[in-house]
């Protein structure tokens, strides 16, 4: 990629090892690379004045790498029919559920990293192992496979892992990464069908310490709907050093969240919180999706950053249950699709929450990603506004939640049941509920909520024909006073492009009760199956607004939603675990 990374910037020198792409710079202290196609957005008010009828963004950010050419072999694996390598045949394949061994999130035994979180057929990826003796890499794609959740793809031949030294933090941003030397390497064969894989170093004993997720990109890209993994929210929960960015070293944990990188390394395993997202909260809907005979082509956050035309052209978008990190361009990329006719599945909560940062290697790949957090700190704050890495509903960008996906963050640590409140909902058909039923454990942890239209508290970024469907109240933690709601919601657009708004991180892993906190009663999960599978088969057509226009169903107040559920059907909030990254703030 670095030829076609060169004639982007007219041949211009790349200044170091690092490219921080899009209004940003070669380091925090660098000076800003200006790419031929970059034209800033005008000040805010213009472009973005923060209401729902005026968001009619429809251009694309430009592409900053061309797609990488196939071999003939690739070429001829890209063009097979659906009968061959589409998700009903893969589905009937034998799987291999001896992949949940390998939870990885514990690295201490063996720990591995890949050089980059997506690729295509053809492509070599290096792989950094730390560990000591011998050590098979196993390759395992994630399915329905009859509940097998996976089938193994590969296995390498033994190699001798090495001892490495785990790097601590560096320079003003307490950079956490580990940059080891390559151990082997591995190749994305044509019989790799395009999908979401998990690579495992698995020692002599049989035992694997971490795992490494790496998507398989399709680039024929034929598929209606797109699944945008969410790798900048993997890396920013993930603890692997002693950092993320969310905790640092320190007795306590005010001292540790003090401590914490405001940048982090995509060289770096997995671990802890890091691995849990993307086993909770994106594998359950890749699982959905192919037992379902769903077409979906699967890329990752930092691919769209790169290449926004991913997502042009789709019938639908479907985000994982926790979508939390968000830069410019894929905020971008998302509006405009929507405004031009492409459905949105938010299968989860707490979405496009903060703005987040990458810098690039000379190869263009995804180097490390910064999140400062408050406009004070972040060394760009003033100079380049629109870059700062604050939440996204904040100045200076003022791009609410609400305006693209209807609803914003509302809570965490939240858990309990959610009541029908649009009985009539076409999202509800083949549930058998009614409206005024309450559904138990349907609320999991990060939640958003359409903010009540009434009097006084009004958002002008919330759709105003959204419909609300589910809803529920939670009492106030110790740190959060007051009632919050949680609430699932659908509207569409000008455009026709339907919006559904799950409303929950664990609506994702509600879908197979994987969830780590709360397990989901049988009800209530074939509610969220039905409906999760009632929105993705009509998102698979593009403008699925034009054929289910939404109604206006306005939420209820938090106060009027408690007194109607009632002291015995209230959900419940835990206080976050002392030391663990759960909180968005």
């Amino acid at each position: 990629m670095a030829a076609v990374l060169v004639a982007l910037l007219g041949g211009a020198a790349i200044a170091g090892s690092a490219l921080e792409v899009y209004r940003t710079s070669t380091a925090e202290s660098g000076t800003p690379i200006a790419l031929p196609h970059e034209v800033s957005p005008p000040a805010h008010g213009a472009l973005y004045p923060g209401t729902y009828s005026a968001s009619l963004l429809t251009t694309m950010p430009k592409d900053l790498f061309a797609a990488p050419k196939l071999s003939a072999a690739c070429q001829h694996a890209s063009q097979l029919p659906d009968a061959s390598t589409g998700p009903a045949s893969e589905d009937a394949k034998r799987g291999d559920p001896s992949w949940r061994r390998y939870t990885g999130l514990n690295p201490s035994r063996v720990a591995l990293y890949l050089d980059v979180p997506s690729a295509t057929c053809g492509e070599t990826i290096g792989v950094h192992v730390r560990g000591s003796g011998p050590v098979r890499l196993r390759a395992f794609r994630v399915g329905g496979y009859r509940g097998a959740g996976a089938r193994l793809v590969w296995s390498s031949a033994v190699f001798p892992a090495r001892a490495q030294r785990i790097r601590g933090i560096s320079g003003p941003t307490r950079l956490s990464t580990q940059e080891w030397p390559i151990t082997t390497t591995l190749t994305v064969e044509p019989t790799w069908v395009p999908g979401f894989y998990l690579i495992a170093a698995v020692d002599s004993a049989g035992r694997a310490g971490s795992l490494a997720p790496l998507v398989v990109r399709d680039e024929a890209g034929r598929a209606p709907l797109v699944l945008m993994a969410s790798d900048l929210t993997w890396q920013a929960y993930n603890g692997y050093g002693g950092h993320s960015l969310y905790l640092g070293s320190g007795r306590s944990h005010d001292e540790r969240l003090a401590n914490r990188s405001f940048e982090v390394g995509f060289h770096r395993p997995y671990q802890g919180s890091g691995t849990q997202q993307f086993l909770s909260m994106d594998l359950p809907i890749v699982r959905f999706l192919q037992a379902h005979h769903l077409r979906v082509d699967i890329v990752t956050a930092t691919d769209v950053d790169a290449r926004p035309s991913l997502l042009a052209g789709r019938a639908g978008i479907v985000i994982p249950g926790h979508s939390e990190y968000w830069t410019s361009r894929i905020y971008d990329a998302v509006e405009a699709a929507r405004n031009s006719g492409t459905n949105i599945a938010n299968l989860g909560g707490n979405e496009a929450y903060w703005q987040a940062r990458l810098t690039r290697d000379s190869e263009g790949d995804p180097l490390t990603e910064i999140v400062y957090r408050a406009a004070a700190l972040d060394p760009v704050g003033r100079s380049r506004p629109l870059d700062t890495t604050v939440r996204w509903a904040d100045g200076p960008l003022r791009r609410s939640q609400s305006q693209l996906t209807g609803a914003g963050f509302s809570g965490v640590s939240v858990f309990g049941p959610e009541r029908v409140m649009d009985g009539t909902s076409w999202l509800l058909r083949g549930t058998g509920v009614h409206a005024g039923q309450v559904l138990d454990d349907i609320a999991g942890n990060e939640v958003d909520s359409v903010l009540p239209l009434v009097a006084g508290q009004e958002d002008p970024r919330t759709p105003p024909n959204i419909g609300v469907i589910l809803e529920g109240a939670f009492p106030p933690p110790g740190e959060h006073p007051g009632l919050t709601t949680m609430t699932v919601s659908y509207y569409t657009t000008p455009s026709g492009a339907g919006v559904f708004n799950a409303g929950t991180t664990y609506w994702a892993c509600n879908l197979d009760s994987s969830c780590p906190l709360q397990s989901i009663g049988r009800t209530s999960q074939a509610v969220v199956d039905q409906m999760t599978l009632t929105a993705l088969t009509a998102f698979s057509r593009p403008r699925a607004g034009l054929t289910h226009p939404s109604t206006a169903h306005p939420p209820v107040a938090p106060a009027a939603m408690a007194a109607l559920l009632g002291p015995l059907e209230m959900g419940r909030r835990h206080a976050p675990r002392p030391g663990a990254p759960d909180a968005p703030d």
